[in-house]
């Protein structure tokens, strides 16, 4: 029996956060603060085991969206074998 684990997925944006206005002041005075933002808001997703994945549009853009997945658990497959890629061969 093979293993196989189970993700779920995450879409989520900066603008979500219940800091965002907070940080959009301080991101439109100081570029290195929105850095600072990303990455605390990254740590938070992080220790709770999200893993990201795609990151499309820009980190300044409201409208930014992350994508992360995570494991849900462990399900057990049984493993049927594989036909050959050209039968005719076989």
């Amino acid at each position: 029996m093979k293993t196989e684990i189970v993700w779920e997925y995450k879409i989520w944006r900066p603008a979500m956060h219940p800091q965002w206005p907070d940080a959009c002041k301080e991101i439109e005075q100081d570029l290195e603060r929105r850095d600072y933002w990303m990455q605390k808001w990254l740590n938070e997703l992080g220790c709770d085991g999200w893993e990201l994945m795609s990151t499309p549009g820009s980190p300044s853009n409201e409208l930014h969206k992350w994508v992360f997945k995570r494991p849900v658990e462990k399900v057990s497959v049984t493993s049927k074998p594989k036909p050959p890629s050209n039968p005719a061969v076989a």
